[in-house]
């Protein structure tokens, strides 16, 4: 506990607030923070966005950065469940997620992941466990792949 008292005896709890009108609004934590181009970029913002597009699966996406050891800064990452196995759809999927997320951030996302539904990992309460997509991600377990002589889907585990 002693790592998150602050020298004036307050618990700093990582959550991010703002106060409007007298109101704490919660707006996130800030180890899901991502730092891209010196700009602080709130995953459930980029969530939101990614989950707006027709065949992605609603809740059922994660935004992350990873460290990119060429530049030393993080890549955006956005993993997004489809049930969509047609490789001209998830080119559609994967370009307008592309789009959505340049256009609210104004920086498009440098790598978007389209996986098969029950990928990303979720808490009991159906909350989105980044750190772990994270993980999976970097380990390369995270991943759908298309047989594209039979558009069948295969999930691929190294």
């Amino acid at each position: 506990t002693a790592r998150v008292l602050t020298e004036d005896g307050w618990m700093d709890s990582g959550d991010l607030a703002y106060l409007a009108d007298g109101e704490l609004y919660i707006t996130g934590r800030l180890k899901d923070c991502i730092i891209k181009s010196g700009r602080n970029i709130n995953p459930q913002d980029v969530e939101e966005t990614a989950a707006e597009v027709i065949g992605v699966r609603r809740g059922c996406t994660a935004a992350f950065g990873t460290k990119d050891t060429f530049t030393g800064t993080e890549q955006l990452v956005i993993a997004a469940e489809t049930r969509s196995n047609i490789p001209e759809e998830l080119r559609r999927i994967e370009s307008e997620i592309i789009k959505q997320v340049d256009g609210i951030l104004g920086i498009p996302p440098d790598k978007v992941v389209l996986v098969a539904p029950q990928s990303i990992p979720k808490t009991s309460s159906g909350k989105i466990r980044r750190n772990e997509t994270r993980s999976l991600y970097e380990s390369g377990k995270l991943k759908k792949e298309i047989d594209h002589t039979n558009n069948k889907v295969i999930k691929k585990y190294k």
